[in-house]
């Protein structure tokens, strides 16, 4: 039987490829996102356990919907935690008895676990590590199954949180409880049931070949199977920096189709200056950050640079949307996954890169300022359903903007895609175009702050760019057909004009200058009817004077509007010397 790819739910494929999990090793359900790992796991797998167990005969009697204190599920970030949490009525009535409880203490664990209250445990990677330092036998012998949901993170946060630079400028380890958990999970896969779930998992393949330490990995799907299983669409169009995008795109139409936009991006700093952006455009943005009480958090800035970032604290208006996305705006749960109707864009960092669902189907635009694939996917699958648009970074490409990727072998090579059956084309990074610039611009005097202004709201980093700066602004405005001109004495300063339209409107006598040429030019725009008419009647029907009109008619400004409105000055055959408006035909 041919199965169609992106067809397959999680619990259905788990019984036509007869999948089974093992005791003594790593378990990795590598299943895409939005297949519905979460779903089997607390339904079918926890009412038919000893069906999806290798070498164990099938035992209702045996399943663990009945034993739910003997279940472990372990989370990366605060807001999967929550996210968890949040699902408790759901499973009250599905095994009619019993809570989720957040272990966040050494002491309390003990007490729960004596206690048995028939629940299933939860806690994060970090609080995990912490009980295996103090006390393994406390996990070891107390759990059956453990879930370890989005575990990629593990790895990536004991490389972030657990490690330092030695002398000799190479990254080592700490002694820390990201590290500690690693070093301990083929133990506990011989003690416990454990099951890792992610839909990118070959990060966890690359911190096994880069430092070499022995796992018992199991991958559950092989590579075509997984291709079966359903997904939403991923078809990203890639950047070289995705402020550039955000300034590119046409927020008409964004308006107009009533979208919204979803943000990932790695730091705070960025997330704040998005919100600025979006602000200083007329659009409702909002970021949100991790609510724990760490002071400070590592993160990685847009470059893959690490940076130290104070955490800050949300303000009501920030947790209210939290609480939306993961709780609804009620009892009941309604609006859950959803944003409110006056805000345009949400803007998230790493905290929430997994562990929570976007369901609102007003977001169609997504933006991933990393570079990191993991992350792409991961952010951009919050977003439960199909969309229009998605941007990711992309910071490696030749000097033609073709996207490079090393091979296995650590070669550079150009990225192809098939778009038929034996024609492939090459894969392009975009760096945006700068849109035309607000009039309130346009022939002033710029200080400092306009032109930093002007930098943060148009600039565009080229490909060969490595920031924005005012020299790149200058050469986009040119390209866009405006001039920048620098004048010097009694009204020295940099002004931008339009073409052919070079007035200071800072400078009384060029607005003058600028209201007579717009007379003019309305009056052969709307006035006249197109038939050749004399120059100095023209003159006479405006009442301008001979020398100011003698003065307008030879500027370049008003020959720019006789040439783009197809209308020349000259003599016309049989008429003498008198010089005549003339329209002519394209």
């Amino acid at each position: 039987m041919e199965i169609k790819q992106n067809s397959l739910r999680l619990s259905d494929a788990m019984k036509i490829y007869n999948k089974k999990f093992k005791v003594g090793v790593l378990n990795l359900l590598n299943a895409p996102t939005g297949c519905g790992k979460t779903t089997f796991i607390t339904t079918d797998f926890l009412k038919n356990t000893t069906k999806y167990i290798e070498g164990v005969s099938e035992n209702k009697s045996l399943s663990y919907d009945k034993r739910l204190s003997k279940i472990l599920y372990v989370c990366d970030t605060r807001m999967l935690m929550d996210s968890v949490m949040s699902e408790n009525n759901k499973i009250m009535t599905k095994f009619g008895k019993g809570s989720i409880i957040e272990a966040n203490s050494f002491n309390s664990i003990r007490k729960i676990l004596s206690e048995d209250n028939g629940s299933i445990k939860v806690m994060s990677y970090s609080t995990l590590g912490y009980y295996i330092k103090q006390d393994k036998k406390v996990i070891l012998n107390n759990f059956d199954i453990i879930l370890a949901d989005e575990i990629q993170n593990l790895f990536k946060y004991s490389k972030r949180y657990n490690s330092e630079t030695n002398k000799n400028g190479e990254k080592i380890f700490t002694d820390g409880e990201y590290v500690c958990l690693i070093d301990n999970l083929n133990e506990i896969s011989k003690k416990a049931l454990l099951i890792g779930l992610s839909g990118t998992v070959n990060s966890i393949y690359e911190f096994q070949k880069q430092f070499n330490i022995d796992f018992n990995l199991r991958n559950i799907f092989t590579e075509d199977e997984r291709k079966t299983l359903y997904t939403h669409n991923f078809e990203p169009k890639y950047t070289n920096c995705i402020f550039n995008q955000i300034k590119s795109l046409d927020y008409n139409k964004v308006r107009e189709y009533d979208a919204k936009i979803l943000i990932y991006t790695r730091t705070i700093r960025q997330s704040e200056n998005y919100k600025k952006w979006f602000g200083m455009k007329g659009l409702n943005a909002e970021w949100l950050c991790s609510v724990n009480n760490k002071k400070e958090i590592i993160n990685k800035d847009e470059e893959g640079k690490e940076v130290i970032e104070k955490v800050k604290t949300m303000n009501n208006n920030q947790l209210r949307i939290r609480d939306r996305l993961l709780y609804g705006t009620d009892e009941k749960g309604n609006n859950k996954g959803t944003l409110p109707d006056d805000l345009d864009v949400l803007i998230v960092n790493s905290g929430y890169e997994t562990g929570w669902n976007l369901t609102d189907e007003r977001v169609q635009i997504c933006f991933c300022d990393t570079s990191n694939h993991e992350e792409q996917q991961q952010a951009r699958n919050r977003i439960r359903h199909n969309i229009l648009n998605l941007w990711c970074l992309h910071t490696l490409y030749n000097e033609d903007g073709i996207v490079l990727d090393y091979n296995n072998y650590g070669d550079l090579i150009e990225r192809e895609k098939q778009i038929s059956t034996s024609i492939y084309t090459y894969v392009y990074v975009c760096e945006g175009k700068m849109k035309e610039l607000d009039n309130k611009y346009i022939g002033i005097k710029l200080d400092k702050k306009l032109k930093d202004e002007i930098k943060f709201l148009y600039g565009i980093r080229g490909l060969n760019d490595k920031e924005v700066t005012w020299t790149t602004v200058k050469r986009d405005l040119l390209e866009l057909g405006y001039e920048v001109k620098r004048f010097e004495g009694k009204n020295s300063g940099t002004y931008i004009f339009k073409q052919g339209e070079e007035i200071r409107k800072d400078i009384k006598r060029e607005v003058k200058k600028m209201d007579k040429l717009e007379i003019v030019c309305n009056w052969l725009a709307n006035k006249w009817d197109g038939i050749i008419i004399p120059v100095f009647e023209v003159r006479d029907i405006l009442d301008f004077g001979r020398k100011s009109w003698e003065n307008l008619i030879k500027g370049d400004e008003f020959n720019s509007f006789l040439e783009s409105n197809n209308i020349i000055i000259g003599a016309v055959g049989g008429r003498g010397r008198t010089l005549y408006f003339q329209k002519i035909k394209n």
